[in-house]
């Protein structure tokens, strides 16, 4: 994507700039939905990650760029080992640390009643899919429930790093409402501060006629607010910059 590719010679640039902010970077995950073709588009750099929640199974769209992901993947390491390895948080692919990124780019199938989760690994290393899913279903349709319910679930395992939760919802009715957002506790106050370039993080973008979704997302100081008539345009400006604004610098995590 474009789009990640700018943010990510953006993030180079300033590090080359400012000598202080060598070897800084981050991941991202951004989904934009496209409701005239019925497609989710997703870009993807890094360890967080999409998940799709359809028919009540979940199921993990990205895949980690990280090194006990290829160890899993070459069969060296079991997904149950993976969890517990100490190198678990080292990602072999990042935004910023490199003038140019290859970026993970592909579109999947959306229908009515497809709830999306794009989260940083702050939640998905605490808490397996498994465990993410009976979250998810034990919310009742509530999706500002579903993201305070995974972030504390999170916390309550550790909490060992930020936590960026996204949630957004296909719905069949046009009438349905459109955004909300609501405040999240962090356990890492500063890895929870806002940046001064916010796109280059997870984000999820929203689709033009926001009539169709529904979204929620758990992110420290949001404040709860509609589009409402008018401000369709700005709000999906809005969801873009604010929801972006946490994942990883990874200037603690590469070091890791």
């Amino acid at each position: 994507m474009a789009l990640i590719a700018e943010a990510n010679r953006r993030i180079w640039q300033r590090s080359l700039d400012d000598p202080e902010t060598a070897g800084m970077g981050t991941t991202v995950t951004a989904a934009l939905v496209d409701i005239g073709s019925g497609t989710v588009a997703i870009g993807h750099v890094g360890d967080s990650r999409a998940y799709r929640l359809r028919g009540g199974q979940l199921e993990q769209l990205t895949v980690d760029h990280s090194l006990v992901a290829e160890l899993v993947q070459s069969g060296i390491l079991t997904p149950e080992e993976a969890e517990r390895h100490p190198q678990r948080s080292a990602i072999t692919r990042a935004l910023g640390t490199e003038p140019t990124v290859e970026v993970d780019a592909f579109t999947v199938d959306a229908a009515p009643g497809d709830l999306y989760l794009v989260c940083s690994d702050g939640l998905s290393a605490m808490l397996s899919d498994e465990e993410l899913e009976q979250v998810l279903a034990s919310a009742d349709g509530d999706i500002e429930r579903m993201a305070d319910e995974l972030v504390r679930a999170a916390n309550a395992r550790g909490g060992e790093d930020n936590i960026t939760v996204v949630l957004f919802e296909l719905l069949a009715d046009a009438d349905a409402p459109v955004a909300a957002e609501g405040p999240v506790p962090d356990t890492d106050e500063e890895a929870a501060t806002p940046a001064a370039a916010a796109p280059p993080e997870v984000a999820a973008e929203a689709p033009q006629d926001e009539d169709m979704t529904r979204a929620s997302a758990s992110e420290p100081s949001l404040s709860r607010h509609g589009a409402g008539p008018g401000g369709r345009v700005a709000a999906l400006l809005l969801i873009l910059a604010v929801l972006a604004v946490v994942a990883l610098v990874l200037f603690w995590s590469l070091s890791r």
